[in-house]
């Protein structure tokens, strides 16, 4: 099969977490763009949420590409108190905990080391918390990692990845229970997985989204018949403009830096 050629593949669930992005480049179909940005040839693939969709179409993109880093971009749910509505936060191990709810059980299974994709303390489970040991991905020291870490205002540390929306009190749960933990999301753990799966290094690099106490607006879509639902729909646009801005601007300073180390 012949294969097209793009270094570095961009990932993220929604079509708002990426349209800041997308709008430099051509649309190939409703899940994918591709074009030049910051002098790379990108890829960028809407997978839709969860790991379901993610792995059906990141599955796809890594089929039918030649590449040498994947991105997972988007939003993420704050852990630790001190983030707020734009700060970068970048995994250096995730967590996998979605089998709590969905009964998928064990996604992980991963111990080998493939190509310095994973550490060798990449197992298939761990320990956040002192309660069941749940599957763990722990990212390699590696040159790409090295370059995300020169970045100012970017908080590294453990995510997990669940399969629900968290609100303030299940954060606040997930906060007790993991204290060490620094974000949520619903896909970082899949990307990893995957990509591992298939020797593609890959990078998870988020904004939050909501704050460890802010609850977030319950509506995404505006409905003009309420005043209320209009008023939480505008401020929820406006935190996910926020997000999204920043999360553009940290991955445009790491595109640029990457020259440095990664060949085209």
């Amino acid at each position: 099969m012949n294969k097209d050629c793009f270094p570095i593949i961009i990932v993220a669930a929604l079509y708002a977490e990426i349209q800041g992005l997308i709008s430099h480049l051509k649309r190939v179909s409703s899940w994918l763009w591709e074009g030049e940005y910051a002098g790379w040839g990108l890829r960028v693939i809407k997978t839709g949420v969860g790991r379901k969709m993610l792995q059906k179409n990141l599955s796809r993109a890594l089929l039918e590409t030649h590449t040498s880093l994947v991105i997972n971009i988007g939003w993420a749910g704050a852990l630790q108190p001190h983030l707020e509505v734009g700060s970068i936060v970048a995994a250096r191990e995730i967590y996998d905990l979605s089998g709590e709810v969905s009964g998928l059980g064990d996604a992980g299974g991963i111990s080998a080391n493939a190509g310095g994709i994973l550490s060798n303390e990449g197992g298939a489970s761990g320990d956040v918390g002192g309660l069941v040991p749940q599957p763990c991905l722990t990212l390699a020291d590696s040159p790409l990692l090295g370059v995300l870490s020169t970045l100012d205002s970017v908080s590294f540390g453990t995510f997990l990845t669940v399969d629900y929306t968290a609100d303030v009190e299940k954060k606040h749960s997930l906060h007790q229970r993991y204290p060490q933990a620094l974000a949520l999301d619903m896909e970082s753990f899949h990307v990893v997985e995957l990509c591992h799966r298939q020797k593609v290094p890959a990078l998870i690099l988020r904004a939050i989204l909501d704050p460890l106490s802010l609850r977030l607006p319950a509506r995404w879509r505006r409905d003009k018949s309420s005043e209320d639902n209009t008023d939480s729909y505008k401020r929820l646009y406006g935190l996910a403009q926020q997000a999204t801005w920043a999360n553009l601007q940290a991955l445009d300073r790491y595109l640029n830096r990457l020259h440095k180390i990664l060949p085209q």
